[in-house]
């Protein structure tokens, strides 16, 4: 076979940028043999490809190959002819790539544009034939003209390929582009990935973060409290706000930055008084007295939280505003101890409406956390002081029928707005 093909490649010539017209017009020019016309309908795809198109010739499995400048296609066709001599009948193959050059990262091996074509050559000079070579890009399901093969975002539009932080994931589909994370790991399934997930652990669709801290409040040990990371008893409860520190056992039953409307709903509402959430508090105007409590039943073995804004206390219950606990007694009666953010406590030992402490005339805020301790007295017994601008103790006593147990906060005659509401159940 190589003696019927002698003189084959040496015959091979390059007419870049032809205007093709019908066989018939370029038999003289051919020659007879092969006119081998390869055409790109998008010249513009030559942008990111490398500047050489390799030709690959395959004559009943003797292969040729050659290079040319890939330039020759910037009219969308070009065309060599080729006149084998071949002195039996033939099967004439052509192969035609161009790799990618370009953006992003490549090792310069990846085909960008190839084209085959094929045709049967019969003995001596039959005249022109012509054989087409059409080249088509390489699969690219986002468009960016970029080979998904090394696309390093083949389903997002990427065709500067930028990537930050190099973990060959692009920006435009990285889940953390600023932190490399090349398995994309989600373990919590919040569509945060790990990498750049504050609680790789809690999903936590909302990034809210009381304390600002840098840890939302979903996985935040005392959420209220900034620098609050120690757990001496790792019961998930921060040193700073558990009741408990050294024993182990508490939990974090509850915690409402009040960000979210919603989150009325998630609250037992009472009393006389109007409830809102407004600018990430909760806003309480009691006419005599009204109060909010956890929806969900709890026991009275824990501790209560919030911080407090509140106007003047005004009218015939100038108790302002606290923290309470209630349970249920015999038939509909509840009981309650209650931590109120008087400046001037403490409370009387009974609550008869003479033993009420004189109202304060101005303004205050005040952080108020309580612990109540030891479930299943009745009432509650009621142990430390509010965390407060000024001290108070607790106060217990019977304060109505037909209310559900558990913690909350409570205002008597006038308005004030909460910051949060915390709840630790210990055991």
């Amino acid at each position: 076979m190589l003696a019927a093909m002698s003189g084959w490649s040496a015959l091979l010539a390059v007419v870049a940028a032809v205007s093709l017209g019908g066989c018939e017009e370029r038999i003289r020019d051919c020659g007879g043999g092969v006119e081998v016309v390869i055409s790109l309908d998008d010249p513009d795809l030559l942008a990111v490809a490398a500047d050489t198109m390799t030709v690959t010739i395959d004559v009943d499995g003797e292969l040729r190959q050659r290079d040319f400048a890939a330039s020759a296609l910037g009219g969308g066709v070009t065309s060599f002819t080729l006149d084998l001599d071949n002195a039996a009948a033939v099967t004439l193959g052509v192969t035609v790539e161009l790799r990618y050059a370009g953006p992003g990262v490549h090792d310069g091996t990846t085909v960008w544009l190839r084209g085959v074509g094929a045709v049967e050559v019969p003995v001596g000079d039959q005249g022109c034939l012509r054989l087409d070579v059409a080249l088509v890009a390489a699969a690219d399901g986002d468009g960016d003209r970029v080979p998904d093969a090394i696309d390093d975002c083949p389903d997002d539009l990427d065709p500067g390929q930028a990537d930050r932080d190099g973990d060959g994931v692009g920006d435009a589909c990285d889940g953390c582009p600023d932190d490399a994370n090349a398995d994309q790991a989600d373990r919590d399934g919040d569509d945060v990935q790990d990498a750049c997930d504050a609680c790789p652990d809690v999903a936590d669709a909302s990034p809210h973060d009381e304390d600002d801290d840098g840890l939302p409040d979903v996985c935040d040990p005392c959420p209220h409290l900034a620098g609050d990371a120690a757990d001496a008893d790792a019961d998930g409860v921060g040193d700073a706000c558990d009741p408990h520190p050294s024993v182990g056992g508490d939990r974090l039953a509850a915690f409402l930055a009040f960000d979210d409307p919603a989150q009325l709903d998630e609250l037992v509402r009472l009393g006389d008084g109007t409830f809102a959430i407004d600018g990430d508090q909760l806003v309480i105007t009691a006419v005599t007295s009204a109060a909010v409590t956890v929806a969900s039943p709890l026991g009275l073995t824990g501790t209560v939280a919030t911080t407090v804004h509140q106007d003047v206390v005004t009218g015939s219950f100038p108790w302002g505003a606290g923290v309470l606990a209630w349970a249920p007694l015999a038939g509909t009666e509840v009981t309650g101890a209650v931590c109120m953010s008087h400046e001037a406590g403490p409370f009387a030992a009974s609550w008869p409406l003479g033993a009420v402490v004189e109202a304060t005339s101005a303004d205050r805020d005040a952080a108020i956390r309580f612990t109540f301790l030891d479930e299943g007295a009745i009432p509650p017994t009621a142990i430390g002081q509010c965390w407060a601008d000024a001290a108070s103790t607790g106060h217990s006593e019977p304060l109505g029928g037909g209310v559900p147990d558990g913690f909350g906060v409570v205002v008597y005659d006038a308005t004030a707005r909460f910051d949060y509401l915390l709840v630790i159940d210990s055991p």
